[in-house]
Formats: C-alpha cells, sequence, structure tokens
C-alpha cells in the first residue's frame, strides 16, 4: 500500500478508458473540483491514458508534473482525498457538463480548419465492430461530398474542429461520436446500428440536449455466429436515402 500525504483529487471512474466516458464522466469532474483547486496539489488518474486523454487534461490547465498514475490493482493510502460524484449517468448528462467541454475545449480549437461540412466517421477493417462493407459505403458517400475520417488518427483538437465544422454526421454507433459535443447549430447526425448493439439513447439524448437533428439507421441483417458481433453490413442506397431526407434541412446540406 502507498502512502500519499499530499491533497489528492481523483480523476477516473468506471469504464473510463473509453473516450465517451471519459469526456462526460471524468472531465467534467474538473468543474466540480474547481473550487478545491488550489489547495489540490495533485490528481490521482489512471496509468495508461492515450495521448489522445493526457493532451485534454493539459488543454483544461492541468500540469502533467501533478499527475500521480494509478496503476492496476494498487492501493493508496490518502490523507487528504477529494472525490467529485459522477457528472450524471450513462446517455443523459447534465446541461453543465456539456457547457463545460464546449467552453474549456472550443477555444483550443479556434485556429484548426475541420474536414468539410459532410464527415463520415469511418470503422476501419480492424475495428472491434466493423462496417463489413465499409468500402463500398465510403465510396457512395465521397459522391455524395463527404469525407471520410478515422477519428485513431486525429489529435483531440482536430477532432474537435472536425465536429464543430461539420453539418451532416454520419457514424457508426461508437465513443467517436461524442464528439458532438462540440458541434456547432444546425449540425445534423445520422447513426448507423448494429441489429446486435441498438443504443439510440447516448446520441439522440445528446443531440436533443444541444439542439442537433438526429435520425438513425438500423441494419436488419441476421444476427448470429457467422460475423462479428456488433458489426454493420451497411444498406448503402438505404443510408443515401436517409442523407437526402437530411439533405432537405437546409442546415445540413451546405
Amino acid at each position: 500500500m502507498r502512502r500519499i500525504d499530499a491533497a489528492l483529487a481523483l480523476l477516473a471512474a468506471p469504464q473510463g478508458w473509453n473516450y465517451y466516458h471519459w469526456l462526460f464522466d471524468v472531465l467534467p469532474r474538473l468543474h466540480l473540483l474547481a473550487r478545491w483547486r488550489d489547495v489540490i496539489e495533485q490528481y490521482a488518474v489512471p496509468g495508461n491514458l492515450s495521448p489522445v486523454q493526457l493532451d485534454t487534461l493539459r488543454l483544461a490547465g492541468l500540469d502533467p508534473a501533478r499527475l500521480l498514475r494509478l496503476e492496476e490493482g494498487e492501493r493508496l493510502r490518502c490523507q487528504h482525498l477529494y472525490v467529485p460524484s459522477l457528472p450524471g449517468s450513462e446517455g443523459c448528462y447534465p446541461p453543465w457538463s456539456l457547457e463545460f467541454l464546449r467552453s474549456t475545449f472550443l477555444p483550443s480549437a479556434a485556429a484548426i480548419a475541420g474536414r468539410g461540412p459532410r464527415i463520415y466517421i469511418a470503422r476501419g477493417p480492424a475495428a472491434a465492430r466493423p462496417v463489413l462493407n465499409e468500402p463500398e459505403l465510403t465510396a457512395r458517400l465521397a459522391g455524395l461530398g463527404f469525407t471520410s475520417v478515422l477519428l485513431e488518427t486525429c489529435s483531440f483538437t482536430e477532432q474537435v474542429a472536425i465536429f464543430r465544422d461539420a453539418r451532416l454526421i454520419v457514424a457508426a454507433h461508437g465513443a467517436g461520436l461524442a464528439n458532438l459535443v462540440f458541434s456547432s447549430p444546425g449540425a445534423a447526425v445520422l447513426e448507423l446500428f448494429s441489429p446486435d448493439y441498438l443504443r439510440p439513447d447516448c446520441y439522440f439524448t445528446l443531440s436533443r440536449q444541444l439542439g442537433r437533428t438526429y435520425d438513425f439507421w438500423l441494419d436488419e441483417s441476421q444476427a448470429g455466429p457467422a460475423r462479428p458481433w456488433g458489426a454493420i453490413t451497411a444498406d448503402v442506397a438505404a443510408i443515401a436515402r436517409k442523407i437526402e431526407d437530411a439533405g432537405r434541412n437546409p442546415s445540413a446540406a451546405d
């Protein structure tokens, strides 16, 4: 057991390794801790944070030297420990937490350009929940003016800028859509679902909270052991029709 004498604040949460949970369950806790910022000496964070997660902490004003990395299974004995509550429940977060994320991180991307008004968030062939015919889908979307983006290759501020500038976003359900919090008024999203994993609560709710237009498409293919769990076989024609419907909203057709 390690003894910690410094005043320590906890910045961790269940599934905090996941980008969605990092954005909505962990980062807004900095707002809850703000009144004790002059007292807190260190912040306890998971030891396996990604470069993107570390960048969010830097942009939020935390000196990397003040981070205490937690190891799996490690036990600490703390003299002064600050543990903020979770901001909200999964799929429904309070307005103050969304405003905190927008006010904290949108300015950091002010000098960065997005990737255009229409973007498709690609999964890639190695994704745990792949779009099985993604080349066919991306080819059709390219003809409709979409730029395909692999968020794994983007920095955090690039992701913020991409979603800030997008007017119409097409993506399979996944953590990358958490970046909708950085979208601008008038944006629209079309979320693609696998028959194995239908979770409209997360981004439908977020879109409604932000006043964004939301629609979804559900893969009705037969689920089973012949394909990876959570995989999607895109009905390209049906998705194109959905996009045409979204395009009738002038804000999403730019």
